[in-house]
């Protein structure tokens, strides 16, 4: 008795249970009923759900059966209609060929068809491209349908965004067959809206994702990775919006949890930071330089100094490394150029840092001024006796103007760019306004945070003289954020420098 392998596939199942979803047993007892009456025993049955059938033979369960017969383990794959076996004309085809260059068979109970007849060929092209018609026009349908259902502001995904509900979760209503109807209308979940907005703001002032993470998972009992928090802010759903396929979208489809000014604060890329103790965090430029010949970032590389063999941090061109090509591969000693562009930036601080400074100045007077806000706002709440002197209305007025003051600073705050100001940071008061104190060639990671605000560029060139030393100055080319040049220090200034 022949021994052939079943394949059944459903595109999608949803929420279809018990006597609903009887698509499977109704695919499978069609194609027992054809093998019994052709004598054929059935060996093995591959059932793939919420599987779309324009997807390739080879990421799906149907790959298998198609080796089970390329083996000879089974003569050929059965399929409730040809459609099941695929939606895709050309995939088709060529995994009808793997069977057909094998002696399998693809036989469809519903058609009736069977590649081993003498008209297989021709019915093979009839059914597989009905079915990929069927595939486009369905698709079609789909984006039509979501589009409408975006603009009536239903979020079209299964599950609502954590700190939201779907309106069916909060008001089920059911049809006359008892089955509940479906809204993906959402509505805001106040306890967990306010988590997700804490950690909005927790992103504005460029905590860590893992930080994050751990508070939401303390704050809702679930936990989160990295990856499921940075979904999480950047997901305009927050902002109201409901979105579909092809550029579908309702900016007021539901009430935001984040305003514009929150959610455009919490995309902002923190500063960059090696990690602690690698040769990289000795390094004041990490990130920043490249190598003139290919452009490529400059890695950090140990290389041990042949007078003294201690190991030495040195800015290397990887292009070698990575299977790449550089004309002239630019390798040089961190600590020396380092220095260098550090003697420039103090010869340039003028010109070349006075914009940061007045951004720094700005950015800590708006903290101080969203801090006495919040003060002045906490003070007022929490006076007992207040609300009784004044009276209620004028006590509510009182706290309006107060939450309103909070929220203008925090939206004047979240709008300037964050200076990454180190939790340590010295802050000192001049002519009554704040500014940061800093001392060049302490510490590389306030050194890096300061250059890569003034920096536009910094590349290195490779030593032209072969065996010899070449001043510092025609290899190390530097350019500042506003486009312009440093004075480049003569030599005896460099020698001054050096002692």
């Amino acid at each position: 008795m022949p021994l052939m392998d079943a394949y059944i596939r459903v595109s999608r199942v949803g929420d279809r249970r018990g006597d609903e979803y009887r698509t499977v047993a109704q695919q499978q007892a069609a194609m027992e009923a054809w093998a019994k009456q052709e004598g054929v025993t059935i060996a093995k049955v591959v059932v793939d759900e919420d599987v779309s059938g324009g997807k390739r033979a080879k990421d799906r369960g149907l790959e298998e059966l198609l080796r089970r017969a390329e083996a000879g383990v089974s003569e050929g794959v059965i399929v409730y209609r040809m459609n099941r076996f695929g939606r895709n004309m050309a995939d088709t085809v060529a995994s009808v060929a793997r069977l057909k260059g094998v002696g399998a068979r693809l036989v469809s109970v519903a058609e009736g068809y069977d590649t081993s007849q003498p008209n297989g060929q021709v019915l093979l092209g009839v059914y597989t491209g009905l079915a990929e018609q069927q595939l486009g026009e369905r698709r079609a349908n789909w984006a039509a349908s979501t589009s409408e259902a975006v603009a009536e502001g239903i979020h079209i995904a299964c599950h609502a965004p954590i700190g939201y509900l779907r309106l069916d979760q909060v008001e089920p209503k059911y049809d006359q067959r008892k089955r509940l109807i479906r809204d993906g209308r959402l509505v805001v979940d106040p306890p967990v809206a306010s988590a997700v907005r804490a950690a909005f703001e927790m992103r504005a002032r460029e905590q860590s994702l893992q930080v994050i993470a751990h508070f939401l998972r303390d704050a809702l009992g679930r936990k989160l990775s990295k990856s499921s928090v940075s979904a999480i802010l950047k997901n305009r759903a927050y902002l109201g919006e409901a979105r579909g396929p092809h550029g579908a979208v309702n900016p007021t489809a539901h009430e935001p949890i984040v305003t514009p000014e929150l959610f455009a604060a919490a995309q902002r890329k923190g500063a960059y930071s090696p990690r602690d103790g690698s040769l990289a965090s000795q390094s004041a430029l990490a990130g920043i330089i490249t190598c003139v010949s290919c452009g490529r970032n400059l890695m950090i590389m140990g290389r041990r100094d042949p007078k003294t063999q201690q190991r030495k941090a040195a800015y290397v061109c990887t292009a070698k490394y990575d299977g790449n090509n550089c004309d002239a591969p630019a390798i040089g000693d961190v600590a020396k150029i380092d220095g260098y562009v550090l003697w420039l930036l103090r010869e340039s601080e003028g010109d070349a840092i006075a914009g940061m400074r007045s951004a720094e100045t700005e950015y800590l007077q708006a903290k101080e001024t969203l801090r006495l806000a919040e003060e002045e706002l906490s003070r007022y709440v929490d006076d007992p006796t207040l609300a009784n002197e004044v009276g209620p209305e004028v006590w509510r007025r009182g706290m309006t103007v107060r939450a309103q003051a909070v929220e203008t600073a925090r939206v004047k705050l979240w709008d300037l760019d964050d200076p990454g100001l180190p939790d340590d940071a010295k802050i000192v008061t001049l002519d009554g306004k704040p500014h940061i104190y800093t001392l060049w060639g302490e510490d590389p990671a306030t050194d890096r945070r300061t250059l890569r605000k003034c920096i536009g560029s910094v590349t290195l060139k490779k030593c032209d003289r072969r065996r010899g030393w070449q001043p510092i100055e025609e290899r190390v080319s530097v350019r500042w954020a506003d486009g312009s040049e440093p004075r480049i220090p003569s030599v005896a200034e460099l020698a001054s420098a050096a002692r």
